[in-house]
């Protein structure tokens, strides 16, 4: 055999035996199962309504591997016919039995419930918050001397925005909001019915989509932080689980007990506007100024549940808006001061002539009335034309050829008018 036969013979045999090494490694390989599932074809929103003739536009068949699969996936068109989506869902997502539902416009996650807070545009991130949003709600709430920030709820879903499940097409926000529904569990839910009874004033914070949860979040901190020695709450335990940071207990729903001590209350009449000091109280006045309102009896202790007593007699101080009438409030009226005397200085006349001898400065008296009582001011000519205030006296000292009393007051310069006191 010639040696170039050889080698090709060698080199045949080489190529066969990797051509049946690579297809025992192909065959070898294990194949990937793939299986037909529906999938959204675009960004749904909670409380999207999958009719028949709607789901074309919104879910399709697609091949998705086995492996990448939820626990929990819809094959069959029938399961979403007439269904509702209780969660949002992005493009090319798996559709979840879970996340579906048959009944109303807004149907929870299971285990949850459905609640509203009052929000308008302002407070929920300039009305960006819709359907669909995660948010923490925000409280802030004056703790005695203290004003406190804290979030009171974490990570919550809402459900809607008023009556609206889906975001405007046109518009995508809310700026005219005046409620937002969240999904909750009932431990939250009752928190927030204390938040909206303490008076806290809240907010939304919109969150990212990948925020990680607060691990320091402890939903019995913030029940702890909202009572009070008068106004401790026992929360009901719940068998719903556990959702959003709740911590829950399992047993059957007791009933919410509320222990905050019952505190008498009495009717008041309040003022509806300011009324100015001094005025009569008249029955046109009640009956116009003020409404009747109830009030703890400890804060609204004095204050007059009936104005009758008191007709002819006067506010001493006046009234404030929303301000109720008390004994220290109601009086007669102040006497209104006396006029004070009119003084014109007299003038000097250019004809007279000048008296030989020793002469006695004139004096004038001004009688100034106070509510202290009668003072008098009196005045001493010391030269023509100008008047110097020379003694305050009593109106005994007055009548005293000498005063025991005199007060020196400041010169008062040419031509100047004498200094009155009050």
């Amino acid at each position: 055999m010639k040696q170039k036969n050889l080698l090709l013979m060698v080199v045949a045999v080489g190529c066969g035996l990797v051509a049946a090494f690579l297809t025992t490694q192909i065959n070898a390989k294990p194949k990937i199962e793939q299986v037909e599932v529906w999938v959204a074809t675009k960004d749904l929103t909670v409380g999207t309504m999958l009719s028949a003739a709607e789901l074309p536009k919104l879910a399709a068949k697609k091949k998705v591997n086995k492996e990448s699969l939820p626990p929990a996936f819809v094959i069959d068109e029938a399961e979403l016919i007439d269904k509702r989506l209780t969660r949002p869902m992005s493009k090319d997502e798996v559709f979840s039995p879970a996340a579906l539902a048959k009944g109303g416009v807004i149907t929870p996650p299971e285990g949850m419930d459905v609640s509203s807070l009052p929000m308008n545009a302002l407070r929920a991130a300039a009305g960006f918050v819709g359907p669909g949003s995660k948010v923490d709600v925000l409280a802030t709430l004056r703790l005695g001397n203290q004003l406190k920030a804290f979030p009171i709820l974490v990570d919550m879903l809402v459900l809607a925005v008023d009556t609206q499940t889906s975001y405007d097409a046109k518009q995508g926000v809310f700026p005219n909001m005046g409620s937002v529904v969240f999904a909750l569990t009932q431990e939250q839910a009752l928190l927030l019915a204390l938040a909206k009874k303490r008076g806290c004033d809240m907010e939304l914070l919109l969150r990212h989509p990948g925020k990680p949860l607060d691990p320091t979040y402890d939903i019995k901190k913030m029940q702890k932080l909202l009572q009070d020695d008068l106004h401790p709450v026992v929360f009901a335990p719940t068998d719903r689980g556990e959702g959003n940071g709740s911590k829950t207990t399992e047993g059957p729903i007791a009933p919410l007990v509320d222990t905050t001590p019952v505190m008498e209350r009495v009717k008041v009449l309040i003022a509806k506007e300011e009324i100015p000091a001094d005025t009569e109280i008249t029955k046109d006045l009640v009956a116009q100024m003020f409404i009747e309102k109830e009030l703890p009896k400890e804060f609204a202790e004095g204050a007059y549940s009936d104005l009758s007593g008191a007709l002819g007699l006067h506010l001493k101080n006046g009234l404030g808006k929303g301000q109720w009438v008390t004994d220290a409030l109601v009086g007669r009226a102040r006497p209104k001061p006396a006029p004070h005397e009119e003084f014109t200085l007299p003038k000097p006349d250019g004809n007279a002539k000048p008296i030989a001898g020793p002469q006695t400065k004139r004096t004038h008296d001004i009688a100034v009335h106070t509510t202290s009582g009668t003072v008098i001011n009196r005045f001493e000519e010391v030269r023509p034309g100008e008047w110097k205030l020379k003694h305050v006296l009593s109106p005994v000292e007055a009548t005293a050829k000498q005063p025991k009393d005199p007060i020196t007051q400041p010169e008062t310069g040419a031509g100047s008018e004498p200094k009155k006191v009050d």
